[in-house]
Order: C-alpha cells, then sequence, then structure tokens
C-alpha cells in the first residue's frame, strides 16, 4: 500500500473532476456509480498496467468492465490495487474501491458511495432479482436474475427503466497510512495529545462540516501541516 501511495503523490497534482453526469441517478436496472463505461487503467501488484472500460456497480462495491465481446464482466483479480476511470482514482482498500477526493504527499482523503437497497424494501433489484431474495443469499450482482455476463447493449437500453436507488456516501483519511473515519470523533481519537487544543481550535475557526469535501479536504491539509500524523507513530 505504501507504494501505491508514494506513486499516487509522485504521479498526481490535481485530483480532476470525474465523468459522471449531473443529471445522472443510479436505478436498478443500471446500478452503477457512473452513466456509461468509461476508457479506464488497472494497476496490478508488480507495477502491471491493463487498460479497459470500467465503471463501480453499487451492489457490493464491485469493478466491472467490458470485454473484448462486448459483456459486462466483474474484476475477479485481487492482484488490482488501483483502477482509473476516466479522471477518477480508485484504490482498492479494505475490499473496497474508494475514489481519492484528496491529497497532500502520500496522505489522502477517499470517498465511498454506496447503494442503499436496503431502504428500497421490495421490488426489483440489479438485473431483475428482488432485493430482498438475493439479499438473503448474498449473490454476486453477476448471478442476480440468472444473468451471468450480461450484454452490455441491452443493459444501455435500459439504463434509465429502473426505479432510483438511493445513495450512501462516507469519507475516510489514510493518515500515516492508517484508515481512519472521516468523522469528529475518529479523527479526534487519531489526533495525539500534545496536539488537541490545536486542534479543537481549528475546527471551531474553520468552522470543519464533516460531510463537506472541501473542509474535509483542508482538514487533511491542516493535520499534514501540523505534523499530526508523525506524532500519531
Amino acid at each position: 500500500m505504501k507504494r501505491i501511495l508514494l506513486s499516487l503523490a509522485i504521479c498526481m497534482s490535481v485530483v480532476a473532476v470525474g465523468v459522471k453526469a449531473q443529471s445522472y441517478e443510479p436505478n436498478t436496472q443500471w446500478p452503477y456509480i457512473y452513466a456509461d463505461f468509461a476508457d479506464g487503467k488497472l494497476y496490478f501488484d508488480g507495477d502491471k498496467v491493463g487498460s479497459a472500460k470500467l465503471n463501480i456497480h453499487l451492489w457490493g462495491n464491485t469493478l466491472h468492465f467490458v470485454n473484448t465481446e462486448d459483456r459486462i464482466c466483474a474484476n475477479t483479480d485481487r492482484g488490482v490495487t488501483r483502477a482509473e476511470i476516466g479522471s477518477d482514482v480508485y484504490l482498492f482498500v479494505d475490499g473496497k474501491w474508494l475514489q481519492l477526493v484528496h491529497h497532500r504527499g502520500t496522505n489522502l482523503l477517499l470517498k465511498y458511495v454506496r447503494g442503499n437497497f436496503d431502504s428500497l424494501n421490495s421490488g426489483t433489484g440489479a438485473y431483475g432479482a428482488s432485493l430482498n431474495s438475493s439479499g438473503k443469499t448474498n449473490l454476486s450482482s453477476l448471478d442476480l436474475g440468472g444473468m451471468d455476463q450480461p450484454e452490455l447493449g441491452r443493459m444501455l437500453e435500459r439504463r434509465y427503466d429502473g426505479r432510483t436507488i438511493p445513495l450512501v456516501t462516507e469519507y475516510v483519511y489514510m493518515l500515516n497510512d492508517k484508515v481512519v473515519s472521516a468523522t469528529k470523533k475518529d479523527v479526534t481519537a487519531f489526533v495525539p495529545d500534545a496536539l488537541q487544543a490545536d486542534f479543537k481550535a481549528y475546527l471551531k475557526t474553520a468552522k470543519t462540516k464533516w460531510k463537506s469535501e472541501e473542509s474535509l479536504s483542508d482538514l487533511l491539509d491542516w493535520l499534514a501541516g501540523q505534523a499530526a500524523i508523525q506524532a500519531a507513530e
């Protein structure tokens, strides 16, 4: 993981705006973060790089790609540690694909977007399966509805016909190679005692909003600038 973080610090100076369409809302016929599959790159252990059209499936937070037969497949290679979808960068951290929002050196702010399928209660889930039954059997997205490797063309034809999937967004920091939830409670617990007074003063002055990417990015800069990362070792 440290090698990945160092490469990010070297190769990236900014995080560009993503490829999501502003009017797009994921739905049960197209349960993806993005409105379409975008050209992307896959980075493997051992410094190997591959390319494919990529998207993130909201059921299980799974990385999907389009194969040479124009079919959608789920990535099952655990050797993939990083993915670029359009201009967005994702890291595979603790079994989840987290989007890079901001970085200061090797310290990162990451975003995790998931579908709140439970809130739909009943009806049709991904690929036509019952949300209740698919949840109980813990099937993968490609198993739902009995469809194996669905054709991209058919999926695109129906991608606006489903029920809107509510989204839940969570933020985490990677500080000194440690994953810390971007909440007031967890960040406060991470900051060493010697910096607690300065930390509380910063939160008050900056009027930190814990659901704001801008506020959380500014806080990451402050933590790195105050050497809180090193002090917490």
